[in-house]
Protein backbone atom coordinates (compact mmCIF):
# COMPACT_ATOMS: atom_id res chain seq x y z
CA UNK A 1 0.00 0.00 0.00
CA UNK A 2 0.99 3.42 -1.12
CA UNK A 3 1.64 5.84 2.09
CA UNK A 4 -0.24 8.74 1.22
CA UNK A 5 0.09 12.47 3.19
CA UNK A 6 -2.86 13.78 4.53
CA UNK A 7 -3.35 16.80 2.49
CA UNK A 8 -3.39 14.40 -0.46
CA UNK A 9 -6.16 12.16 1.21
CA UNK A 10 -8.71 15.64 1.32
CA UNK A 11 -7.75 16.26 -2.35
CA UNK A 12 -8.47 12.38 -3.55
CA UNK A 13 -11.56 11.63 -1.24
CA UNK A 14 -13.43 14.59 -3.13
CA UNK A 15 -13.96 11.88 -6.19
CA UNK A 16 -15.80 8.83 -4.25
CA UNK A 17 -14.09 6.08 -6.39
CA UNK A 18 -10.47 7.64 -6.26
CA UNK A 19 -11.34 7.82 -2.51
CA UNK A 20 -12.81 4.04 -2.17
CA UNK A 21 -9.75 2.74 -4.52
CA UNK A 22 -6.84 4.60 -1.92
CA UNK A 23 -8.44 3.57 1.24
CA UNK A 24 -8.55 0.31 0.43
CA UNK A 25 -6.25 -1.41 2.77
CA UNK A 26 -6.11 1.60 5.02
CA UNK A 27 -5.89 0.05 8.66
CA UNK A 28 -5.51 2.80 11.88
CA UNK A 29 -5.69 2.68 15.31
CA UNK A 30 -7.20 5.58 17.48
CA UNK A 31 -9.97 6.44 19.75
CA UNK A 32 -13.61 6.21 19.27
CA UNK A 33 -16.14 8.58 19.07
CA UNK A 34 -18.20 6.17 21.03
CA UNK A 35 -16.02 6.37 23.87
CA UNK A 36 -17.10 9.28 26.15
CA UNK A 37 -13.74 9.36 27.59
CA UNK A 38 -12.13 11.90 25.76
CA UNK A 39 -15.30 13.96 24.92
CA UNK A 40 -13.33 17.14 26.23
CA UNK A 41 -10.02 16.65 24.51
CA UNK A 42 -11.99 15.68 21.33
CA UNK A 43 -14.40 18.65 21.34
CA UNK A 44 -12.96 21.54 23.58
CA UNK A 45 -12.24 23.75 20.25
CA UNK A 46 -16.13 24.31 20.15
CA UNK A 47 -16.29 25.94 23.11
CA UNK A 48 -13.40 28.11 22.44
CA UNK A 49 -14.06 31.60 21.94
CA UNK A 50 -14.27 31.31 17.97
CA UNK A 51 -15.62 28.11 17.71
CA UNK A 52 -19.62 27.43 17.78
CA UNK A 53 -20.57 27.51 21.16
CA UNK A 54 -18.02 29.88 21.91
CA UNK A 55 -19.24 32.61 19.39
CA UNK A 56 -22.97 31.98 20.65
CA UNK A 57 -22.28 31.90 24.83
CA UNK A 58 -24.67 35.25 25.49
CA UNK A 59 -27.31 33.86 23.30
CA UNK A 60 -26.79 30.11 24.37
CA UNK A 61 -24.77 29.80 27.34
CA UNK A 62 -25.43 26.47 28.21
CA UNK A 63 -25.45 24.74 24.42
CA UNK A 64 -21.85 22.70 25.15
CA UNK A 65 -22.97 21.48 27.95
CA UNK A 66 -26.08 20.19 26.16
CA UNK A 67 -24.34 19.16 23.47
CA UNK A 68 -21.76 16.73 25.40
CA UNK A 69 -25.14 15.92 27.93
CA UNK A 70 -27.05 14.67 24.26
CA UNK A 71 -23.82 12.80 22.50
CA UNK A 72 -23.49 11.02 25.93
CA UNK A 73 -26.62 9.05 24.90
CA UNK A 74 -25.28 7.34 21.81
CA UNK A 75 -21.79 6.96 23.51
CA UNK A 76 -21.34 3.48 25.11
CA UNK A 77 -17.49 2.33 25.48
CA UNK A 78 -17.48 3.70 28.81
CA UNK A 79 -19.85 0.54 29.62
CA UNK A 80 -17.41 -2.13 28.25
CA UNK A 81 -13.75 -3.70 28.66
CA UNK A 82 -12.64 -0.75 25.48
CA UNK A 83 -13.35 2.29 27.28
CA UNK A 84 -10.09 4.90 27.25
CA UNK A 85 -8.49 2.41 24.64
CA UNK A 86 -7.52 2.93 20.86
CA UNK A 87 -9.39 0.79 18.53
CA UNK A 88 -8.12 -0.82 15.06
CA UNK A 89 -10.18 0.30 12.35
CA UNK A 90 -10.14 -0.74 8.89
CA UNK A 91 -11.58 0.75 5.43
CA UNK A 92 -14.02 -2.17 4.09
CA UNK A 93 -13.31 -1.70 0.61
CA UNK A 94 -10.12 -3.89 -0.84
CA UNK A 95 -7.89 -1.79 -2.58
CA UNK A 96 -7.83 -4.20 -5.47
CA UNK A 97 -11.64 -3.32 -6.21
CA UNK A 98 -11.51 -1.83 -9.63
CA UNK A 99 -15.61 -2.61 -10.34
CA UNK A 100 -16.34 1.10 -10.21
CA UNK A 101 -18.81 0.98 -7.79
CA UNK A 102 -18.24 2.59 -4.35
CA UNK A 103 -19.73 0.15 -1.48
CA UNK A 104 -21.20 -2.54 -3.20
Amino acid sequence: MTMMPINGLRVTCGMRMACAKNLGGLVCKTRSEWDPSDNDDRYAGLNEPEGFFGKQKDANPEGYAKFIEFLRKFQFLDKMSLAGQKLWYFHPWPSSDTSGSVGG
